[in-house]
């Protein structure tokens, strides 16, 4: 390349420059693994694209382009995400298919026949092919969230087949006798005909709790929105499933032969008719003994609400539950540094220490310097179940000192891209930044000398950076302009920018490959600022040093700004320890008595030029409006299941006896999450909103099997019992396989576990305790209402004689029923 001179001569380039062909080592940033200077590969697919494939066709491209370069250059495959994907999805399915096997061992052992348990749990699969199916038409992603809903649904999905079944059974039982393939097609008609309206109900109980979520937004809708779509798609489906393939496989069954063979009894048949007896005497007492009835009531609501109203508040908060790793990082801050050898330098030492002593635990390290004064250390830990043991180890041995700071946490590859809000948030607010850092400064150390916190940082920094500074006379640049100056500001900006920092320059064609051309002076050309001083500049005919036109200077000053509502903006952060989470609020309200008291006392004391504004800020700001979306769903999801059940029963105090079962659910889910040591999170809060859906389900088909009862002429006492017991088998099994299939996912089990174990936690601890009060809680407040909305008539003794017999009366005492309480007439 040629240039042309003042006195128009060419002159070669490279007379007057070196030109090379080479890396930069100009960059802010500098990675290095296992203590090697590194250049590392980053790809990232586009929106869309497939991250499994993009990850296996980059590792062959790397192999091929590997076997032509030098024997010495050798290269690592850091992070493969798809790796882990892999691995999550695999153990997620892991947990389908165990949750769906624990449902069918739950049938096998309450039915007893191997073809009628794989009659009902032929719901499955069949509900989760469809499933898969849906999900394709709907654009969905097969990932560990959508995963989790088939998981979380597979326990769920023979409930209806479970209904549907026993009550084929009990018509046959009824009729056991030969029959015509006709009159085989019959009873089971009427058998489904008997149950699929309850069966519609609690499916739509069970779906249209996820229809508010349609109405949150951003956050919520990205954790929750697939999770949800795979139940619908999977319990809706089983419903369709049950009602018509269920009863024609068993008419099949039936068709081939000539005389209807009774069931074999289940294994566990004497323990449940002990079960079924017990069971009628506690409802026979209670329905007949009103005092112990009330108190009984009484005593269970005060203990509900009493337990939701101390527990709830003491549960930690979270977003949501992070998957396992087994990379470990250590954050190393510092300040007053200019370059990035100077960070090197901490960041090697700090590597070295940390290598000394957990080196045994770590496969390898991956070294980031981001900046002159950041940088991160990445440790991949051999056995990635120690990953919180070398947590706590990190913080307890890199302690913070007044240069240096050290934050400790873990990275996911395949981790949601979830905000990581900090412990705690401290905004300053003002007109003098130099005022508003002086405060910062103070409260940094006043809250570390408290050592409620593991880090504590400000941003931006509150030490200033040493800036490079030019001033100039707008009346001396202007009267330069007019004596022919002709450099304007921004030329004047290039020139410093060239000779200190070096100047990319556009881009060549080399071997057919586009280059970036970099511009700069050789090292160490530039060391002093009377070298900048003495930069040549053109004014008319002379040449003139840049000294001695401009003021050049360093001065310390602060380089970032920051701007909230119009005014200067500070922030003082903080982060607890591991496993602290739980105090995050208590420590929070201690600290707001310290700036309290600091803004009242010292503040004014300071004797500053302005009058910062200091105040804590809502950490968990999106948390808290997540949460709040999902409570405003839990609401709307309330109302509308209350809807259907009107429209169902066409009695708003059925429907309000139907719903008391959501209170004892939320008591269950409370418990089961304090007593787990489980966080409130987004999953934990959809497991609640879920478990309302389920739990109504098992109070639809107990009321509606009770209004059978009273409808068919029977009283009170007698339609509660026989009814209650004709549904004790079908919900001890539905609910037994809900939350059976729930155990894999509340263990958080493999990989991406840690996502969904709120969620199972509280779906199997909240119906476990929703389930024992339905069954008890329902058929009382059934038999108030009877008494109470339905004109008594004369008793009949022929059928409390009956029921008598029938229960165990030396449980409990069984007073003499009064006939004015124990039957109606329906007109």
């Amino acid at each position: 390349m040629t240039i042309i001179g003042s006195m128009n001569k060419k002159i070669n380039l490279g007379q007057i420059a070196k030109i090379e062909y080479s890396i930069s080592e100009s960059s802010q940033r500098m990675f290095k693994t296992n203590g090697n200077k590194s250049l590392i590969l980053f790809a990232d697919p586009k929106t869309g694209g497939n991250l499994k494939k993009m990850a296996e066709d980059t590792k062959v491209m790397v192999s091929n382009v590997m076997k032509n370069v030098p024997s010495d250059i050798q290269y690592r495959l850091l992070v493969d995400p798809s790796e882990f994907i892999r691995q999550a999805v695999s153990n997620v399915m892991k947990e389908v298919f165990l949750a769906a096997g624990l449902a069918v061992l739950v049938l096998f052992v309450f039915i007893g026949n191997f073809k009628n348990t794989i009659t009902a749990a032929i719901e499955i699969p069949i509900s989760m092919i469809i499933s898969f199916v849906l999900m394709r038409m709907s654009d969905m992603n097969l990932n560990l969230i959508s995963l989790g809903g088939l998981a979380l649904s597979a326990g769920m999905n023979v409930d209806a087949s479970v209904v549907v079944l026993e009550n084929i059974f009990r018509h046959f039982e009824m009729n056991n006798k030969n029959l015509s393939a006709q009159q085989k097609l019959n009873m089971i008609v009427q058998a489904v005909r008997e149950v699929w309206k309850p069966i519609i109900g609690a499916t739509l109980a069970s779906l249209v709790v996820f229809l508010p979520l349609a109405i949150t937004r951003d956050l919520t809708q990205a954790v929750l929105g697939d999770l949800a779509l795979a139940v619908v798609y999977s319990h809706g489906v089983s419903a369709i499933v049950a009602l018509l393939l269920v009863p024609t496989i068993r008419y099949h069954i039936l068709k081939r032969s000539k005389k209807i063979e009774a069931l074999k009894p289940p294994p566990l048949e004497k323990p449940l008719q002990w079960l079924e007896k017990k069971y009628s005497s506690v409802l026979y007492y209670f329905l007949n003994t009103s005092k112990v009835r009330n108190i009984f009531l009484l005593v269970s609501t005060i203990t509900l609400f009493t337990a939701i109203w101390v527990i709830a508040p003491r549960l930690p908060k979270e977003l949501v539950g992070k998957p396992d790793t087994e990379w470990l990082l250590l954050g190393v801050n510092t300040h007053g540094n200019t370059l990035i050898k100077q960070m090197e330098t901490l960041t090697d030492k700090t590597e070295k220490e940390m290598l000394e002593k957990f080196g045994e635990a770590v496969d390898y390290t991956f070294v980031q310097i981001q900046q002159a004064n950041s940088s991160f250390i990445m440790a991949r830990l051999k056995d990635k179940s120690k990953m919180n043991d070398y947590w706590k180890k990190f913080e307890e041995h890199f302690q913070n000192s007044t240069d240096t700071t050290y934050w400790v946490s873990s990275w996911n590859p395949a981790e949601l891209p979830l905000p990581n809000p900090p412990a705690l948030d401290i905004s300053i607010k003002g007109t003098d930044f130099k005022d508003m850092q002086a405060v910062a400064q103070l409260l940094r150390h006043k809250i570390r000398s408290t050592d409620y916190y593991q880090s504590v940082w400000n941003e931006p920094g509150s030490n200033p950076d040493t800036l490079f500074t030019v001033k100039m006379d707008p009346l001396k640049f202007d009267m330069l302009r007019e004596n022919n100056f002709r450099y304007q500001l921004s030329d004047i900006n290039d020139m410093l920018q060239l000779m200190t920092d070096g100047k990319h320059w556009g881009e060549l064609y080399f071997d057919s490959k586009k280059i970036p051309v970099r511009i700069e002076y050789p090292k160490n050309y530039v060391g002093t600022i009377e070298d900048i001083s003495s930069l040549p500049v053109r004014y008319m005919d002379k040449l003139l040093a840049l000294g001695s036109l401009f003021k050049l200077d360093l001065v310390s000053d602060f380089a970032v700004t920051r701007y909230a509502d119009g005014q200067l903006l500070s922030s003082m952060r903080a982060n607890v320890k591991k496993g602290e989470e739980s105090t995050i609020k208590e420590k929070a309200e201690k600290v707001k008595l310290l700036v309290d008291d600091f803004v009242a006392n010292e503040l004014p004391a300071l004797g500053l030029k302005s009058f910062p504004q200091v105040s804590i800020e809502n950490s968990q700001k999106e948390l808290t409006q997540a949460l709040d979306q999902l409570l405003i769903s839990l609401l709307v999801s309330f109302a509308l299941i209350a809807l259907i059940l009107y429209f169902q029963f066409n009695s708003i105090m059925q429907s309000l006896i139907i719903l008391s079962a959501i209170p004892f659910g939320v008591f269950g889910a409370a418990i089961s999450l304090f007593v787990f040591g489980s966080n409130i999170s987004l999953n934990s809060a959809l497991g609640l909103i879920l478990l309302n859906g389920i739990a109504v389900a098992n109070s639809i088909i107990l009321v509606d099997v009770i209004n059978q009862k009273i409808k068919s002429g029977l009283s009170i006492v007698p339609a509660i019992i026989e009814g209650s017991k004709q549904r004790l088998r079908p919900i001890l099994i539905t609910s037994l396989t809900t939350i059976l299939g729930m155990i894999p996912m509340a263990i958080g089990m493999g990989d991406g576990g840690k996502i969904l174990q709120p969620l199972g936690i509280t779906v199997a601890g909240g119906l476990w305790i929703s389930m024992l009060f339905t069954l008890v809680v329902v058929p009382i407040l059934c038999g108030m209402y009877f008494r109470k909305y339905h004109r008594p008539n004369i008793y009949e003794k022929s059928e409390v004689e009956e029921i008598e017999s029938d229960v165990d009366t030396t449980i409990l005492p069984v007073p003499t029923p009064n006939p004015q309480e124990s039957s109606i007439e329906l007109h």
